[in-house]
């Protein structure tokens, strides 16, 4: 029995990944999400642009208040809503075209990016 272990753990000192996947790693997770505080949930700011008032729109802002991370607030202007993004008062802004409005060739009008 002690001939196997001993052969076991040679083996294990032969094999430098498997050294390193065993002993090293393990202890580099554990630092890496010990920074981490999981108590608190972050929030994020969303910003929503309701051009025109519809019970789509109603639903939407409804559904993303619900999400208890969200902070929603609305806004009548799409420029209003980038200038917002620009300057980080908000973390992501969102628009839909209603379901009137001619279809463009160009970009729709969404603007979405996330800051951390």
């Amino acid at each position: 029995m002690r001939k196997l272990f001993a052969a076991s753990v040679k083996m294990t000192y032969r094999n430098r990944q498997g050294l390193f996947w065993s002993l090293a790693f393990p202890i580099i997770f554990v630092v890496v999400f010990g920074l981490f505080n999981f108590e608190e949930t972050p929030t994020a700011k969303v910003r929503v642009v309701v051009e025109q008032p519809s019970a789509v729109s109603a639903g939407l802002v409804a559904g993303l208040r619900s999400v208890e991370p969200f902070d929603v607030s609305e806004s009548a202007s799409l420029s209003e809503a980038k200038d917002d993004l620009e300057s980080g008062t908000s973390t992501s802004s969102s628009s839909r075209r209603p379901a009137s409005a001619p279809a463009s060739r160009s970009r729709p009008s969404t603007a979405a990016r996330t800051r951390s």
